[in-house]
């Protein structure tokens, strides 16, 4: 690690930057905003089925999630290890999308 930061001034993240292609750069940070995404609208997915009192899915899909969560995170994560929990993911962001907007039809039409 001591020759990835040659000078103070260097730092290992800098360091990266500089070498790393602006392609590369730019690919990395929409995957990130994606899955932000997803994990976000999976969030309001979450709380929909659970304010709709679906608990059997809600727990299901909550337990698989941190099922997966906990034993693909650590020190060995890699994104190969969350492909087998996307279709799950992709399940509550539906849900969670709908929710959101539904709830935006509505408060459209309110104001009408």
């Amino acid at each position: 690690m001591a020759n990835w930061a040659k000078s103070k001034k260097d730092t290992i993240f800098s360091r990266l930057i500089s070498t790393t292609s602006s392609f590369t750069l730019v690919m990395v940070l929409l995957q990130m905003i994606t899955l932000a995404i997803v994990w976000l609208l999976a969030v309001a997915g979450m709380v929909a089925a659970f304010r709709h009192k679906n608990y059997m899915s809600f727990a299901l899909l909550l337990l698989t999630i941190l099922y997966f969560g906990v034993i693909t995170g650590g020190p060995e994560a890699y994104a190969r290890f969350r492909v087998p929990i996307m279709p799950f993911l992709a399940l509550i962001f539906g849900i969670g999308f709908t929710s959101i907007s539904e709830a935006f039809k509505k408060k459209q039409s309110q104001q009408q």
